[in-house]
């Protein structure tokens, strides 16, 4: 089975320090791959990377064998979804408009949609708060909003930042 996304050497540096030196690293699909170290480690630049979020200053990122620095924004965010550490939404959406915001890379099927949010709410347990403001929840009702916005993405790879934080 070849790698779905596949890290080679990869290397980045901030100001004089190096964060990541030459990581090699393969996601192969229908794998669970957890990243652990102390704070501080690179854990996050690394997710960074993998996403293409954050450049690196060495080394290559590949998806489906093709560099990712080639995959256009809504391209990537159909073979990718990332939940980061940080999860506020800083306008007064509801959750359920939130959740709705991770069918935004697919072309629009109104049906198909509705049932991917859907299943997103059922799964990350929001059915209750579905019609609350974002912005008046809890930090584990905001993170379950964000995972739910995730699912609701529907791509073959989830990059989670601190998924049990």
């Amino acid at each position: 089975m070849s790698a779905f996304l596949q890290l080679r050497d990869v290397v980045v540096r901030r100001q004089q320090r190096e964060i990541l030196h030459g990581i090699t690293l393969a996601f192969q699909p229908r794998t669970v791959t957890a990243l652990v170290g102390p704070n501080g480690a690179g854990k996050s630049t690394l997710l960074g990377v993998a996403a293409g979020d954050l450049r690196a200053d060495g080394g290559d990122v590949h998806l489906h064998g093709r560099p990712l620095r080639d995959y256009k924004a809504g391209p990537l965010a159909r073979e990718r979804a990332v939940m980061p550490q940080e999860h506020g939404v800083r306008f007064a959406f509801s959750v359920e408009e939130v959740v709705a915001m991770g069918r935004l890379p697919h072309p629009p099927d109104p049906q198909a949609d509705d049932a991917q949010v859907e299943r997103a709410i059922d799964a990350a347990e929001l059915q209750a708060l579905r019609l609350r403001e974002v912005q008046q929840l809890s930090g584990g009702e905001s993170a379950r909003t964000t995972f739910a916005r995730v699912l609701a993405q529907d791509t073959p790879l989830l990059l989670l930042d601190e998924p049990t934080a």
